[in-house]
């Protein structure tokens, strides 16, 4: 944090909403560093959703946004097509 912004990135959910912000992982090799990562394509997130409803069968996965973490410090900015 910086003069009460963050540094790292941001996110939005609203009330009611069930948003997917990406997966994220931190490696320690060396230094940390984050990763951010995601499925690619309108299929491949589907396929995760699918994956998700078997383990969490009450999760309405219809109604998931994908809306990643929005951050400059690592990953990149992708929209599903």
């Amino acid at each position: 944090m910086k003069d009460g912004l963050s540094l790292g990135g941001t996110f939005t959910v609203g009330a009611g909403e069930v948003v997917y912000l990406g997966h994220f992982y931190l490696d320690c090799y060396q230094q940390p560093i984050l990763w951010r990562f995601y499925p690619e394509g309108r299929e491949g997130f589907n396929e995760y959703l699918t994956s998700l409803k078997k383990i969490y069968p009450a999760l309405d996965v219809e109604k998931v946004a994908f809306r990643l973490f929005q951050t400059k410090e690592f990953g990149h900015e992708y929209k599903l097509p």
